[in-house]
């Protein structure tokens, strides 16, 4: 009934859990774990320069001595060090470094971690000041940024059990800039504590260079934006002073304007990001980005007592327009110190005339 089983030079040594062998210089480790048990780690002295405790072939030991190798059966409970990079699913970034699986819980407390692709874990908690940036993966090649196709293609964080957000940790949900697509966390329970934040801030869609995009909704000169509601377009005209719209069309720095940013969204499913503002002088470094989505399933209890804000970013004469916030839960509960915030951002040039 052993839980693994490491093999050296051919001979087999099994034991529950863990296991010792003595080795020699030359000799190679194999560890395999059986009843449906993982592989943790190699441990012990002496192992060899540029060891690799997670693979589950330990390649001769330098001398003589005791390596073990260890093995779990069930969940893994593994701590952030960040030592090789902010990838949150390298397995040398975290201890025990073994080959990491949706069943594990993970801790990070001050860290700074990324995620670029679907990822799963049974636990997450964010401790400390901890950063944890999740960036949406863009929709294909020739895929319209369409509702019906950014519904269907998000970037899933699964966490089954609890998603913990602590202290004064920070969740950053990142859109693809161009394409739209959106970041959705599926989890069984989510807390977020009164000092943590959940943000798409300036996270949305932005302006790209291009004059030929074929799946293109705006365009100014050397730019194009797929967005659904971009402040400015080439054919209307002081696109710079154009802000944003989203639930509503977008507001004008000064004068009287044909057209604004259009309005664009669900009401009562919110998961469009939000656009750009008309560039000044054809500059994007004079352009602004639309809010990100938050976008949260709760199976269980969704507690927010901290802060969760998907708004537009700021420009001097225009804005881009927020983003969304849309939140289920089975359970939702709000702390007198929650905020939720989607608004455009600010222009700070002048005074705001209404659309």
């Amino acid at each position: 009934s052993g839980k693994g089983q490491a093999v050296a030079d051919g001979v087999t040594h099994t034991e529950d859990f863990s296991l010792t062998v003595s080795c020699a210089d030359g000799v190679s480790l194999k560890a395999t774990a059986t009843d449906g048990a993982r592989f943790v780690s190699w441990s012990g002295a002496p192992v060899p320069e540029g060891f690799d405790e997670a693979a589950e072939t330990l390649l001769k030991p330098v001398d003589d001595g005791t390596v073990t190798v260890a093995f779990v059966e069930g969940a893994v409970r593994r701590v952030w060090t960040g030592r090789v990079s902010d990838d949150i699913a390298t397995p040398a970034n975290w201890t025990p470094a073994s080959t990491m699986t949706a069943e594990d819980e993970l801790y990070v407390t001050n860290g700074t971690l990324t995620a670029s692709a679907p990822f799963a874990a049974e636990k997450l908690v964010l401790a400390g000041e901890t950063t944890f940036t999740v960036v949406a993966i863009p929709l294909g090649d020739g895929v319209p940024s369409t509702s019906a196709k950014l519904y269907a293609n998000p970037t899933v964080v699964t966490v089954a059990g609890e998603f913990l957000v602590d202290d004064t940790a920070t969740v950053v949900c990142e859109n693809d800039s161009k394409t739209g697509a959106a970041v959705r966390f599926d989890v069984g329970a989510l807390a977020l504590a009164e000092d943590a934040t959940i943000t798409s801030d300036a996270k949305g869609w932005n302006w790209y260079l291009s004059s030929n995009d074929p799946l293109a909704t705006y365009t100014q000169d050397k730019y194009q934006s797929r967005a659904l509601g971009a402040g400015g377009d080439d054919t209307k005209g002081d696109a710079w002073m154009q802000a944003a719209g989203h639930g509503a069309v977008g507001s004008r720095y000064s004068g009287t304007r044909v057209h604004y940013g259009d309005a664009y969204g669900q009401e009562l499913a919110p998961f469009e990001p939000g656009s750009p503002n008309g560039l000044q002088n054809h500059s994007i470094n004079n352009g602004t980005t639309g809010g990100g989505t938050v976008w949260i399933r709760c199976g269980g209890t969704c507690a927010v007592a901290g802060t969760i804000t998907a708004n537009g970013g700021q420009a001097q004469y225009s804005s881009g327009s927020g983003g969304s916030i849309w939140i289920s839960a089975k359970t939702f509960e709000s702390a007198e110190t929650a905020v939720l915030s989607v608004r455009g951002g600010d222009m700070t040039g002048s005074t705001i005339y209404p659309a």
